[in-house]
């Protein structure tokens, strides 16, 4: 009888390959997402040419997407409202709201549209110094963000569903690991794909997007039944979620720290990686494709080893313990890059590690700490003090990067090979930056009077031809380089703060025995929810 009753007890989540098997298909479905917000960077200069954009443009496009998600918070919303409806209903709804908007997208494009096709007159009506292409574009991508942070939120609580208990870690590691290979694959196969349909990255895109959402309406089967499967456990319904459980999470201190440790650690990852080809390209003289291949190699890592991690937490633990050994390498591989020029390997490996260290534990750890119903809120609500964090962040590296190499963006866009080509250099358009070049370059190149030389002889010689072109050519090539080790040092100054709250979250989790320190496997559900 007993073992009867342990059968009927059974749900699908106990089966290996029924859970595996769901965490592919919604690992799919979270994948396109990640593939489609890079769909449009093989095509920039298409778009360019053949639409009429211009740069800013093209980057307003691109910016459209972050505006629901980091002036609307709507990760936050987003994550209350999977908590309040439920992932099936939710799910359909933002999965639906991004494949709409990756459609827009797609059709701004397009031949039809552009030449007068449904919709074209209606955007043409209104802010008419825009094109009609542009505007089109910027709503599909401005829905397909509204969409896209909230569906990241829905697959994460639905692989908590399903491996809590279980393998967590390791499944979240290899959900974030497939989204990153996908989001690697898109301009690789985005440039092959151009050739000969310029617009056809975007239409494969818009297609992917499209099964990817069925994917999540297969999904929507056995969700049911292992819902079913779950309320028939229950002695007594679970209490539904209202919006207070939301806001009690800002008043727990392990929350507060993990999120803070969130946004100190990928204060360290994301800018990083927008600026590490730059780096590679003046700290250790790489050229552009080199810079470019050693630092696509560390998401690919990442990919593989976040997994690792994830298993060595879910069957050892110690999840405290190794969010502050990843935050001290991080710290270790930034301080390496800015303070010393040893060959800049050593310091990846470190920061290859990091990446993949800290997340792969971080982000079931929400799962120990918050109760199921409340977790689409907790990690909507990280997800956005996330992005406010790096939106400020990206920013201030910008500044010091400008501010501790006064003059160098200056000599870069006056060294651009456009503006030297010796048919298209105007004398009076150049001038001033021949000035500023002639102000500025002592202080810059430490007094160097061989380079106040050059550009003197390059400046006074303009407009008369090739030979004071290819002087300056010689001179820029040479001379024009940041100086990043601030920008990066302050990188790792966000890492020792991370080092801090990763302490201070492994003292609450003593204090109020969470069970950071144990092996995901030994929980079966809530260790002690706040």
């Amino acid at each position: 009888m007993s073992e009867i009753r342990e059968s009927m007890r059974k749900t699908l989540a106990d089966s290996a390959g029924m859970r595996w098997g769901i965490l592919l298909l919604v690992s799919f479905a979270m994948a396109v997402n990640y593939y489609f917000y890079d769909v449009l960077s093989p095509i920039q200069e298409e778009l360019i040419k053949k639409l009429g954009l211009s740069e800013g443009e093209y980057g307003s496009i691109i910016a459209a997407y972050s505006i629901p998600n980091v002036f609307f918070l709507m990760a936050a919303i987003g994550g209350m409202i999977c908590d309040r409806m439920g992932v099936r209903l939710s799910g359909v709804v933002f999965f639906g709201v991004m494949v709409v908007g990756a459609g827009l997208t797609w059709y701004g494009t397009t031949d039809v549209f552009n030449q007068g096709g449904p919709g074209y007159a209606f955007f043409a009506s209104f802010l008419t110094e825009h094109s009609p292409a542009f505007k089109m574009m910027f709503l599909g991508f401005f829905l397909f963000g509204l969409g896209a942070e909230t569906s990241a939120v829905i697959i994460s609580k639905i692989v908590i569903k399903w491996f809590r208990g279980r393998e967590l870690a390791t499944a979240l590691g290899i959900n974030v690991g497939i989204a990153r290979v996908a989001s690697s694959l898109t301009i690789s196969v985005g440039a092959w794909l151009a050739d000969p349909v310029w617009n056809r990255p975007v239409l494969v895109g818009f297609i992917i997007m499209v099964s990817g959402f069925i994917a999540f309406l297969i999904y929507l089967l056995p969700d049911t039944i292992y819902e079913r499967q779950l309320a028939a456990q229950l002695d007594e319904p679970e209490e539904p979620f209202r919006i207070k459980d939301a806001l009690r999470l800002l008043t727990v201190p392990t929350f507060v720290y993990v999120v803070l440790l969130c946004v100190t650690f990928y204060a360290g990852v994301f800018p990083f990686m927008k600026y590490a080809v730059d780096l590679m390209q003046n700290k250790f003289a790489m050229d552009k494709q080199t810079a470019g291949i050693v630092v696509s190699v560390l998401p690919l890592a990442m990919a593989g080893i976040t997994p690792l991690f994830g298993m060595l937490y879910d069957f050892r633990g110690k999840g405290a313990t190794m969010m502050i050994w990843g935050s001290v390498l991080m710290v270790a591989g930034h301080g390496l890059l800015s303070l010393t020029s040893l060959s800049p390997y050593v310091a990846l490996v470190l920061l290859g590690i990091a990446f993949s260290l800290v997340p792969a534990v971080m982000w079931p750890s929400l799962a120990k700490i918050v109760e199921e119903k409340a977790l689409g809120s907790a990690y909507g609500i990280t997800f956005t003090i996330q992005n406010l964090g790096l939106m400020a962040i990206s920013a201030l590296i910008g500044i010091v990067l400008g501010a501790t190499n006064p003059g160098i963006a200056e000599v870069k866009r006056f060294c651009d090979q456009s503006t030297l080509d010796h048919e298209k250099v105007n004398a009076q358009q150049i001038a001033p930056a021949c000035r500023k070049l002639l102000d500025e370059t002592a202080t810059t190149h430490r007094g160097d009077v061989a380079v106040v030389d050059d550009v003197r002889a390059f400046c006074e010689t303009l407009p008369d031809g090739r030979p004071a072109v290819e002087k300056g050519k010689e001179l820029c090539s040479n001379r024009a380089v940041y100086d990043y080790t601030w920008p990066i040092l302050m990188l790792a100054i966000f890492g020792v703060i991370g080092v801090v709250f990763a302490f201070l979250l492994k003292r609450a989790d003593r204090r109020e025995g969470y069970g950071l320190e144990l092996p995901n496997k030994d929980i079966k559900g809530d260790s002690k929810p706040a």
